[in-house]
């Protein structure tokens, strides 16, 4: 299949990780497969026609539509189709989960245990605990972005600089795992890879709570965690701040009350 030949050489061009371009492939095989099977030309599809693939053949998950219409999105890209056919593929919309951030005693735990590892898992960890900083983004904390008592990097996700308040216990660390002439990307990748991919970030982040005896770590608890606990401390205005939210109302989406004893005090104004 020619098609499928050379998006998957654009996209490698593009600089995309391989990993993610044979996932783009192997949904643009899926559908040249079905359009053969049918007679219809993938570069000529109407979109009612993709629309008809995806009910019969694609799984109904919001993942698996939105893993499908991002590729065709590429496919049809490369074939220069102005009327964006992947259009026609309707993905569920995102159900907000509920945050479930770290207790106290495992937030204590994880970050003892982070400092007790070191390394770049220990370190990548506090980070993350410490700044509410996703994957993506301490994978790319850089030596000339780390100040006295901040760091400032790039937020991949909404594509712009952002700057958060350095703590004590992972300024430490980062000045204990400085190399002598700090320049570049803090964690450097291998293999001509300029820094380490964000799931390695994560793989870090999982063995660190294992260490700590802590089940069901994500980025997002992490993220939770670090965002209630501020906002518990500081308010909703500070909290946002520290996770870089425009709108205070998406800061909420992390925000979980973390203990009874909370709620029972704040529930006094109903006396």
């Amino acid at each position: 299949m020619n098609v499928v030949i050379d998006l998957e050489r654009m996209l490698l061009g593009e600089g995309k990780a391989t990993r993610t371009v044979n996932e783009y492939c192997k949904w643009t095989r899926r559908l040249a497969r079905w359009c053969e099977l049918h007679g219809l030309d993938v570069a000529t599809i109407e979109p009612w026609q993709i629309r008809a693939w995806v009910d019969q053949t694609v799984p109904p998950s919001r993942e698996s539509r939105k893993q499908a219409a991002t590729a065709l999105s590429h496919l049809y890209r490369m074939l220069g189709r102005a009327d964006q056919p992947h259009l026609a593929i309707r993905v569920p919309h995102k159900r907000p989960g509920k945050p479930h951030p770290l207790t106290e005693d495992e937030r204590i735990r994880l970050r003892d245990a982070a400092i007790l590892v070191g390394g770049r898992p220990g370190l990548a960890t506090l980070g993350m605990l410490q700044t509410s900083c996703r994957p993506s983004e301490v994978a790319m904390w850089r030596w000339d972005g780390v100040r006295d008592d901040r760091i400032r990097f790039w937020r991949i996700k909404v594509r712009d600089w952002h700057e958060v308040p350095l703590r004590p216990a992972l300024a430490q660390q980062l000045e204990r795992f400085r190399p002598a002439e700090a320049e570049g990307y803090i964690f450097a990748g291998d293999k001509g890879r300029p820094h380490v991919h964000p799931n390695t970030v994560w793989e870090w982040a999982r063995d660190v709570a294992r260490a700590a005896g802590i089940d069901g770590v994500n980025p997002r608890r992490l993220r939770a965690t670090a965002v209630t606990r501020v906002l518990e401390t500081a308010g909703l205005d500070v909290a946002a701040e520290l996770a870089g939210h425009r709108d205070p109302a998406v800061t909420k989406n992390y925000y979980a009350v973390t203990s009874w004893a909370r709620l029972a005090e704040g529930t006094v104004a109903l006396d």
